[in-house]
């Protein structure tokens, strides 16, 4: 179907934030921090919020109403519950969604959100997102991200009790922002199957599908590869886990929907992955806008790589501090390499996953691909502080170290999705991702 019936940039980045209303107490939550208001901020409960509430901010006089991004007459038909944890350790139902049906251009519209990560929940939300053992397979897809797909068969009985409302829709649209993102596929996947026209939308999601069932080839097949968008910010720690042999709908960096664009903060950073930026970074533009926005990106990518292919003492002067800015020119470096040599290998996206491939299919396998890549994988040890030699155990010591950092700055990521949210469970997901241990590594 024609793009005129997709949603713009603007209007799915608004359902992206605004689903994260259907928890209990978000609300004021939302309006004591926007206030700057001091003191103690209103609890987030573990519990769903009343229709009312979800329909004042999705379509009423909410700040993340639909009604100010240019969708009207529309109303929230149901508020989605779904549940997130583990079996070994328990599940905790809360506000997971919405639907909302609207009419334009004398088609009927239905919208499917479904919410992030947020930390007030405890670890319910917080095991979803490390829980990626592969033992969940979704009929006709294959392998998938056991927590993801645990979180969306929690709402399969609002879903399936709405059989109906799909089948009448002439496009069904999917939306979500972090673990919302990841459901999203796996909702988009059941209406499709259903019959309906999906068009699927993330912002900062993670990865759910495997590569070696050919997971982005089959979300084409299924959906059409104009009906999925995939918007991230180059340097949002969430859509770079887990790690190959995950993948990503649209896992190209010249996949013409895969938004890619410039971060508002030049590290590996939480703030990246905030719902605020995404709708800042979209802005008003059009779909065709942001792809130009992300070619931008690409082109400066480009630029990172060349500089450092002609001079081997360009990352050191660039540089001068390890840490996450420092990885962040390392990826850079990496995608420039990818956009030049046209991806030789698919879901090979981040440095974790270049040494993945190293690590599981050798360094002369991945040397032979890139001649500089053995140079790159020095440059990785170098940056992180490490003095590597080119070896199995060096390149698992490499990657454990990296992705160490990779994962406390996701984990702080899902934590605070929204800049209104840096709360007490901000502050002990830092100490304890910090601390390490045992409770760290569960953590994180």
């Amino acid at each position: 179907m024609s793009d005129d019936y997709s949603l713009s940039p603007k209007e799915a980045a608004f359902i992206a934030a605004n689903a994260y209303f259907t928890l209990a107490g978000w609300e004021k939550r939302y309006q004591f921090n926007m206030s700057g208001a001091k003191g103690k901020a209103p609890k987030v409960s573990r519990g769903q919020a009343s229709n009312s509430v979800v329909s004042r901010n999705v379509v009423g006089k909410g700040p993340l109403s639909v009604a100010k991004t240019g969708i009207s007459g529309g109303s929230v038909t149901k508020t989605i519950g779904g549940s997130t944890g583990s079996n070994l350790l328990g599940r905790v139902k809360t506000g997971f969604g919405y639907m909302l049906q609207f009419e334009r251009g004398g088609k009927q519209h239905l919208v499917i959100a479904t919410r992030g990560t947020r930390p007030e929940i405890g670890y319910p939300d917080l095991l979803t997102d490390v829980n990626i053992s592969i033992g969940r397979h979704f009929p006709g897809i294959g392998p998938v991200h056991s927590g993801f797909y645990d979180t969306y068969k929690s709402l399969m009985p609002t879903l399936s009790s709405a059989g109906d409302v799909i089948n009448a829709a002439d496009v069904v649209h999917c939306v979500g922002h972090s673990l919302g993102g990841a459901v999203a596929n796996l909702v988009a996947i059941f209406a499709a199957k259903k019959g309906a026209n999906v068009k699927l939308y993330t912002f900062g999601a993670p990865r759910v599908g495997l590569k070696d069932a050919a997971y982005d080839k089959k979300m084409n097949a299924l959906l059409g590869e104009e009906n999925i968008y995939r918007v991230s910010h180059n340097l949002d720690p969430i859509p770079m886990i887990p790690i190959a042999p995950y993948i990503h709908v649209h896992p190209h960096i010249k996949d013409r929907n895969n938004f890619f664009l410039k971060s508002p903060i030049s590290s590996i950073s939480m703030d990246n992955h905030d719902t605020n930026y995404y709708i800042s970074s979209v802005g008003a533009k059009s779909w065709d806008s942001v792809r130009s926005a992300s070619l931008a990106e690409i082109d400066m990518d480009k630029h990172y790589f060349q500089s450092w292919s002609n001079d081997e003492n360009w990352l050191k002067r660039s540089l001068g501090v390890a840490g996450n800015k420092g990885m962040a020119i390392l990826l850079r470096i990496l995608r420039g390499m990818l956009a030049t040599t046209g991806e030789i290998v698919t879901g090979i996206a981040t440095v974790f996953d270049l040494i993945a491939l190293a690590l599981k299919s050798g360094i002369t396998f991945v040397s032979n691909i890139w001649s500089a890549a053995v140079r790159f994988i020095g440059e990785c040890a170098r940056v992180v502080g490490l003095g590597v030699e080119i070896s199995q155990s060096a390149l698992k010591k490499l990657l454990d170290k990296m992705m160490a950092e990779l994962k406390i700055t996701a984990k702080l990521a899902m934590a605070t999705a929204s800049r209104v949210a840096k709360s007490k469970e901000f502050e002990a997901i830092l100490a304890i991702s910090l601390a390490g241990g045992s409770l760290g590594l569960l953590m994180i």
